[in-house]
């Protein structure tokens, strides 16, 4: 089987979710904060890729690209328009260009690798991955309003599995992973050591490939409920309507997330 973090925390949320996105493949909309997301990852790779680094042409660049998107995707647009994500784009672009100008250039933006893990394959793309001396730093960017905890950064099982695949793949010490909130330009930090990485995601594949075999997709009932294009799917089911409405149905989750 081939697992990227996407795929195994989708299974941890909601074994349910997991079914009806990658197996059943169900079409939902994309949401807006997500396909805003990918399109400014999109313009911050072209930034560093093209040296575009004045506003005028970052600005116009996301714009295009946000325009593209609109009409090449079904977009889900709840309590904001898309006039309101071109502003908030210039305002993270325009942070993001006076931080980042300066410094040396990452050493590889929006790196895919795909990497064997046992009989299963591991797949991703890293955001960026910079240098620092003999090491590296794992770089993620993230759009979220939110900024995640210490503690949700120390058990972010995407950071496990990039530090992993990273330290596979060039042989050098994995220095720091970086959680780059862009809204508020700062860098929240972590750190993982990749042998322990190899045992949680051990762990973690094991039990969600045990289960995708045995074709078990329970549904996780909980707050993330409340977003999930799926739910009406759900509230008719017996085992959904039995769950504590506020979570704590997903033990593995709960008690073993890295």
């Amino acid at each position: 089987m081939e697992f990227s973090a996407k795929r195994l925390k989708t299974f941890l949320e909601c074994p349910r979710k997991f079914q009806f996105t990658y197996l059943d493949q169900i079409p939902v909309p994309t949401p807006a904060s997500l396909a805003f997301g990918k399109t400014l990852h999109e313009t911050i790779e072209l930034i560093h890729l093209d040296g575009l680094w004045d506003e005028g042409s970052a600005f116009s660049l996301f714009r295009s690209l946000w325009e593209k998107r609109q009409q090449e995707e079904p977009l889900l647009f709840t309590d904001r328009t898309p006039k309101h994500y071109e502003g908030l784009a210039e305002k993270i672009l325009s942070g993001y260009l006076k931080r980042q100008r300066h410094r040396p250039p990452p050493l590889l933006i929006e790196f895919e690798f795909s990497l064997p893990f046992g009989e299963d394959q591991l797949h991703g793309v890293i955001d960026q991955i910079r240098e620092e001396g003999e090491g590296l730093v794992i770089v993620d960017l993230k759009s979220d309003k939110s900024k995640p905890s210490k503690a949700e950064l120390d058990m972010d099982l995407q950071f496990t599995l990039y530090a992993f695949a990273a330290h596979q793949i060039f042989r050098r010490p994995i220095l720091a992973c970086c959680h780059y909130h862009l809204r508020t330009n700062e860098e929240l930090w972590t750190g993982r050591d990749p042998e322990r990485c190899a045992e949680t995601l051990r762990e973690v594949i094991a039990f969600v490939a045990q289960n995708i075999k045995a074709g078990f997709f329970p549904p996780n009932r909980g707050l993330q409920c409340r977003w999930c294009p799926f739910a009406f799917l759900c509230e008719r089911d017996p085992l959904w309507q039995k769950q504590a409405p506020l979570g704590g149905n997903a033990p593995f989750l709960n008690n073993s997330r890295r």
